[in-house]
Order: C-alpha cells, then sequence, then structure tokens
C-alpha cells in the first residue's frame, strides 16, 4: 500500500516511492510541550512569602 508516484524518462515511466514527511505527528508533539510549558512556567515562578530567622552574630563565636 506504499504510494508511488510516476515520472516520465526515456526509458518509459519509472515508478518512485513517495517521500513526503508525516507533520501530524511533529505537531502532536509541540502542542503537547506548548502546553507543559505554559502550565509549568507559573508554578515554577510563583513566590512563597517565607519569615526567616535573621542571623545573630555575637562575639566570640567564629
Amino acid at each position: 500500500m506504499h504510494r508511488r508516484r510516476t515520472i516520465p524518462s526515456f526509458a518509459g515511466t519509472l515508478e518512485v516511492p513517495m517521500s513526503e514527511l508525516n507533520t501530524t505527528p511533529l505537531i502532536d508533539v509541540m502542542l503537547v510541550l506548548l502546553i507543559m510549558f505554559i502550565v509549568t512556567v507559573p508554578i515554577a515562578t510563583h513566590k512563597v512569602p517565607l519569615d526567616l530567622p535573621q542571623e545573630i552574630r555575637s562575639r566570640g563565636i567564629l
């Protein structure tokens, strides 16, 4: 069931397999990656406020 293309030549016609790239899987993968990127960027850049203790420097220690 391979599609073939006929090309006229001096010796008659030649049957050559069609060499077309199927871009549907490529587009599907790119759309999935785009959706994952759109979902994960806001999660990665979200900041949670934290109250961290301040450093206490005392004399005699280091």
